[in-house]
């Protein structure tokens, strides 16, 4: 997405699943996205990014955005975001955790998880594993912590714990990541190194 020096949009393209890229630009509607605002209010060409997980109203999905200044001379004449949808982090989250993993938004709502990737019963599913914003917001706001409890899901017990996601200076969202209560990891298993 670009925006103007007033925070309207100028362009705003969703790359599609077969590659083609569509473009959705709402010409000078004016930016949902506090980054933007906090860019512009800045008005500094050396701006560090601003980054965000927030919603889509266009796809209706979840994106970790980043912003950063477009500068012309010495003032801010717009700013740019790009984005990445939360669907496609997942796996790489599930990969690099070797744990299923949830992120909630503000409100304690699970935005996306890797215990059920699909199907009609997925939104039930992210609906029924949310959280208080209570608990949310005491996560969010956690350093050197983690909550946790326990979850029933598929007549399988797990053990959660939840942290603040961070990257730089931002707390982008609460995350939580998942292990089976009975977990146990076999000695010959070459996973277990990993553990």
């Amino acid at each position: 997405m670009v925006f103007d020096r007033q925070g309207r949009e100028k362009l705003h393209a969703i790359k599609q699943v077969d590659g083609s890229v569509m473009d959705v630009t709402l010409h000078n509607s004016p930016s949902n996205l506090q980054i933007v605002a906090d860019l512009l209010v800045e008005n500094n060409t050396d701006s560090l990014p601003k980054r965000v997980l927030a919603f889509n109203p266009v796809d209706k999905r979840y994106y970790y955005y980043t912003a950063i200044p477009v500068a012309a001379g010495n003032s801010v004449v717009g700013v740019v975001v790009v984005g990445t949808s939360v669907n496609d982090l997942m796996p790489t989250l599930k990969s690099t955790s070797l744990a299923d993993v949830i992120i909630y938004d503000a409100n304690g709502k699970s935005i996306a998880t890797t215990l059920v990737s699909s199907g009609p019963e997925a939104e039930l599913f992210l609906q029924t594993i949310s959280i208080q914003a209570a608990t949310y917001q005491q996560v969010i706001n956690q350093d050197n912590t983690v909550e946790g409890d326990n979850l029933y899901v598929g007549g399988r017990w797990y053990k959660v714990a939840r942290g603040p996601l961070k990257l730089g200076d931002n707390r982008l969202a609460v995350y939580a990541v998942i292990l089976p209560l009975d977990f146990v990891v076999e000695t010959s298993s070459t996973n277990r190194v990993n553990y």
